[in-house]
């Protein structure tokens, strides 16, 4: 499926945006606790300064944040399990995988998943193989042989030496 590159940029920035969250929330929390320890906050403090005016709408406005991230992350989700299964780049068990990374270790297979299969414009399948090759193995660079060339070049290994 071809994309233009400003929908791939907005989805890189939905898909992104849940990792950059992460740093947010954390740095608005701290940023909660300080103005409420700048304040005096204690239980017997007497309310009324600038940060307790303040401190309901930003807490009120983080959540609204915290709730839409939530639904980006479902959002995505869902998208990118569909577009693993509509990929003619994967054969069945690399869908499997993704499939299992999508679910599992969704914050980090997503942006890597945009990176390898949407930002980049897919291969020349003529000359290059669909697949990276497995540990150890060499990809088909030339010729693509069938499963019955590969059974017809089989060569079994020769018997172990008797060492009795």
């Amino acid at each position: 499926m071809k994309m233009k590159k400003s929908t791939k940029v907005w989805l890189g920035i939905a898909t992104i945006w849940p990792v950059v969250y992460i740093f947010v929330f954390i740095a608005a929390i701290v940023l909660f606790f300080a103005l409420v320890a700048s304040e005096g906050g204690s239980p017997g403090s007497d309310p009324g300064g600038p940060a307790s005016m303040l401190l309901p709408f930003g807490f009120v406005g983080l959540m609204a944040v915290h709730m839409l991230t939530i639904l980006d992350m479902l959002a995505m989700k869902v998208f990118y399990i569909v577009r693993v299964f509509k990929t003619e780049q994967l054969d069945q068990n690399m869908r499997i995988m993704w499939t299992l990374l999508l679910v599992f270790a969704t914050i980090f297979a997503e942006p890597v998943f945009w990176y390898l299969y949407i930002w980049r414009d897919p291969p020349n399948t003529a000359n290059t193989p669909s697949q990276l090759a497995g540990f150890g193995q060499r990809p088909a660079w030339g010729k693509q042989t069938t499963t019955r060339e590969r059974e017809a070049a089989y060569v079994p290994p020769r018997e172990p030496p008797d060492w009795r």
